[in-house]
């Protein structure tokens, strides 16, 4: 037997396997979608201090970097639409091999799979476009067989690999797609993903029962790996319980979740049972399920009083510490900025902009003939009583008003201003804002606004105070 021959021949087909298994191994992160996990992985390593997992409900209203503000401790949102209670289990488990988290806020929506206002099926045709976006792994293996095991609507054996189930996307690749691989895909807003919209729930009353109903079996089991997983690793887990508009069999399973908390030594955060949160039902809720940024902010807080309570201390490096000091100013200059575009009438939005001292007003007024007095008289109605209140006759008199580090500036000081940032206001009767050749205006007679960031230099949001719309906010 040709003992050198058999280890020629071993070596090239470990040469081969490796250079397969590697070719495989990127070929599949290449066609694999950027979700949510891919911007964690990107996270420096043993960075995160409070690590929240979960679905919608909490990845709208738990914000990391608000955490740190209120905590000190660095916070990370890994949650997902959707996310069933065995998603969160592997989720966690691929988190601990990248960081080293002492605390885990877990959210118990995902326990009540197929038992709540979301069947099965709902759930699983969400969840499965996020859970699959995991790097390959053994890890991720596990969860397709859990999947498959548990799931009301089974996982098919041809999606094992990410590359078989977005393999059609090769002829659709970017230049993105390629560069994600090599790129710090590491986002600002540390997973949280807030909702701005508003619904009005004010006829709302919290069903009472003490009743308990099961879980569905596999959630319970979950739900229970988890607990002993943080238990095995030296974690704080705590349960949360973001809330949405329950109904009676809601308040049963919170009880359940109660039950199981007490029995195995978990804290249990439950704001779906009562108004602990004093939300304002009339403002606060983005939807049935899921609260607003004004709902979240009131979440966060009593998240955050809870970690204070646990007297956990960190120490980073200036890098880290840098880094999260300068997501928590990206978000609240995002928060603040959905905030004004969405401000519901003209005091609002000058109260919002003075607030936010890195974004600056633009007012152009459009008469071409068609203002009369009465229309001065409304657009002075609109500046009374705010940061821009002038007298009639400066309003009467003048097209252009900018609003800047807390002065009006009018007239040639105006302009003056719109030329240093590179803004162009077209001469006559018909102003309009012009900016990198982009038109910032909506050409209607009465007053056209435009939000001018000075920490970004861009316009991000214009709206008309128009004649046609009695002088009331209007975006189209």
């Amino acid at each position: 037997m040709n003992f050198k021959l058999i280890i020629k021949y071993v070596k090239i087909l470990s040469v081969t396997a490796i250079l397969f298994l590697g070719g495989l191994y990127f070929a599949d992160r290449l066609v694999t979608p950027v979700g949510e996990i891919e911007e964690f992985y990107d996270e420096p390593k043993n960075s995160i201090d409070v690590l929240i997992v979960g679905g919608s409900h909490t990845m709208c209203s738990v914000s990391a970097t608000s955490i740190y503000d209120n905590t000190g401790l660095t916070a990370y949102n890994l949650s997902t639409w959707s996310q069933p209670v065995w998603v969160s289990y592997h989720y966690i488990v691929e988190a601990l091999k990248y960081q080293n988290p002492q605390i885990v806020i877990l959210d118990a929506f995902g326990s009540f799979y197929d038992r709540s206002y979301f069947t099965g099926v709902d759930v699983d045709l969400v969840s499965d476009d996020f859970a699959q976006l995991m790097k390959p792994s053994l890890n991720l293996l596990q969860l397709n067989l859990a999947r498959r095991r548990v799931q009301v609507t089974k996982k098919v054996w041809e999606e094992y690999l990410n590359i078989t189930k977005y393999h059609t996307r090769i002829t659709e690749l970017t230049e993105e797609d390629w560069q994600k691989i090599f790129i710090d895909n590491s986002t600002p807003a540390k997973g949280y993903g807030p909702f701005y919209t508003k619904e009005d729930f004010s006829g709302y009353e919290y069903p009472v029962t003490t009743e308990t109903r099961d879980l569905y079996p596999y959630a319970e089991e979950y739900l229970l790996k988890i607990i002993n997983l943080c238990k095995e690793k030296g974690i704080k887990l705590a349960l949360v319980k973001i809330p949405h508009i329950a109904d009676e069999n809601d308040i049963m399973l919170v009880n359940t979740i109660h039950r199981i908390a007490e029995e195995n030594g978990v804290d249990f955060l439950d704001y779906n049972s009562s108004n602990v949160l004093e939300l304002d039902f009339s403002y606060d809720w983005a939807d049935h399920g899921h609260l607003n940024n004004y709902g979240a902010k009131k979440a966060t807080e009593a998240v955050s009083n809870y970690i204070n309570t646990l007297g956990v201390v960190s120490e980073h490096s200036d890098e880290i510490i840098n880094r999260w000091n300068i997501a928590s100013e990206f978000e609240h200059e995002e928060s603040t900025r959905m905030e004004i575009k969405l401000a519901e009438s003209f005091d609002v939005t000058a109260e919002r902009v003075e607030k936010q001292k890195n974004t600056s007003l633009i007012l152009v007024k459009q008469d071409g003939g068609m203002l009369e007095a009465s229309d001065v008289d409304k657009i002075y109605s609109l500046f009374e009583g705010t940061m821009m209140s002038m007298d009639r006759q400066i309003i009467a008199d003048n097209d252009l008003f900018v609003y800047t580090d807390g002065s009006v500036l009018v007239g040639q000081e105006a302009y003056d201003w719109c030329n240093t940032k590179g803004v162009k206001i077209t001469a006559g009767s018909t102003s309009e804002v012009i900016y990198n050749d982009d038109n910032y205006s909506f050409g209607r007679y009465g007053i056209n606004a435009a939000m001018y960031s000075d920490s970004h230099n861009e316009i991000y949001h214009y709206i008309s105070y128009a004649k046609e719309h009695d002088y009331t906010p209007y975006t189209r």
